[in-house]
């Protein structure tokens, strides 16, 4: 070992006698070691993304935490509060000895998908990762098309997002703008030459790591396409309110033809606290009714959103006792299927005026997608008074 001290505070270790060292290429891993003070490495750079890691005063490494924005395993059940299930031609999509199955079947021109409900609301500024693990029943045969990714769609036709197609006997990966895909074959991946990746029927860990006009495909941990923030004029899809979405359609052809899928997750890349960075405006509902409520509709959000509720104070007055009800939905009130917030009786009197104030978990009270927060009562409560607090996501 020789060691060369070029100041109190800067110190170089190396072994002597070894021959020049190998050059790093493209997709290698190396160790890089940094003084505690920051002084010979102030930052590692991500070449890939540009991001930067810091060290901070002591020497640590200063990154942002991943924070759980959905996810589901889907091997024991295809909910639908969370999922919204379409098939055609005798497709199917349902869980099967742990895992979601998504097929087409022998009639021809079938076709069957899974969209979540719940959309991923883009923050500018902010990276998301999506990730599945996923496996096809074969390499690809002509007229199937799977998908597996983040996107909207029009009928089974994708309009805006980002997805891995197996479409045919082609793997590759597809950005869609207002019904128009943009794609690149698994051949002329960015990584081929380093990284390169062929479609089996094995697992695989499938990854889409975005933030506005950028996009990482990684498959099993490595990065195998980008595209790139740079170089383009305009953005690369009309949206990023964006649900997660795994589709299999088939053409002219009498084949099952399916991917399956073992749990999917998307995560926020960042260190900000959610209550702190959700753009939204604070919402006050205050109504008060005398006679008997029937699923009367307290907010109804706008098309696209839902409701969350931080807080509500639920106040009765008269003589009459009831039962009453506090739910998100559609419809009728169901007691163990309605999302509901309140559930209970008041039996109010002349000397006593009961209520209940209820403070939120710490994300609130969530609705699905378009729900309304209604109101139903078994009686005339005279009055019972609804002051509610939160705001649309």
């Amino acid at each position: 070992m020789a060691d060369v001290k070029g100041s109190a505070d800067v110190e170089i270790a190396a072994l002597a006698n070894l021959v020049a060292p190998t050059i790093v290429t493209d997709g290698s891993r190396v160790a890089v070691r940094a003084s505690r003070f920051g002084d010979l490495f102030s930052a590692v750079i991500d070449p890939d993304s540009g991001n930067t890691i810091n060290l901070g005063e002591m020497g640590s490494l200063q990154v942002g935490p991943t924070q759980l924005v959905m996810s589901d395993f889907l091997g024991d059940s295809v909910e639908s509060t969370r999922w919204t299930t379409t098939v055609a031609g005798s497709g199917t999509a349902a869980s099967s000895n742990g895992e979601v199955v998504v097929q087409t079947s022998t009639t021809s021109a079938s076709s069957a998908l899974i969209t979540s409900i719940e959309k991923l609301r883009y923050l500018p500024g902010v990276s998301y990762s999506f990730g599945c693990w996923a496996r096809f029943n074969d390499t690809g045969v002509a007229s199937s098309t799977r998908r597996i990714g983040v996107f909207t769609l029009s009928g089974t036709t994708p309009q805006d997002g980002y997805a891995f197609e197996l479409n045919g006997t082609t793997f590759q990966i597809a950005s869609y703008k207002a019904g128009t895909a943009t794609t690149v074959a698994s051949g002329s991946f960015t990584r081929n030459s380093t990284s390169p990746f062929t479609i089996d029927t094995n697992y695989h860990k499938y990854e889409i790591v975005f933030a506005a006009s950028g996009v990482f495909f990684v498959i099993d941990g490595i990065i195998r396409h980008i595209l790139t923030y740079t170089g383009i004029s305009t953005p690369r899809t009309v949206t990023l309110i964006l649900p997660v979405t795994i589709q299999s359609t088939n053409g002219a052809i009498t084949t099952n033809e399916l991917v399956a899928v073992q749990g999917l997750w998307i995560y926020k890349i960042g260190d900000a606290v959610r209550p702190y960075e959700i753009p939204h405006v604070v919402q006050n509902k205050v109504v008060q009714y005398t006679g008997t409520q029937t699923s009367t509709s307290i907010w109804t959000p706008a098309t696209g959103k839902r409701i969350v509720v931080t807080s509500l104070q639920l106040q009765v007055g008269g003589t009459t006792a009831a039962t009453c009800q506090l739910y998100f939905g559609s419809g009728a009130y169901s007691r163990g299927t309605s999302i509901t917030i309140f559930d209970g009786e008041f039996a109010p009197s002349a000397t006593l005026k009961p209520g209940v104030v209820m403070l939120s978990p710490p994300h609130g009270f969530k609705s699905n997608i378009d729900d309304i927060l209604k109101f139903t009562d078994s009686a005339a409560l005279n009055p019972v008074t609804i002051n509610v607090w939160g705001y649309e996501e």
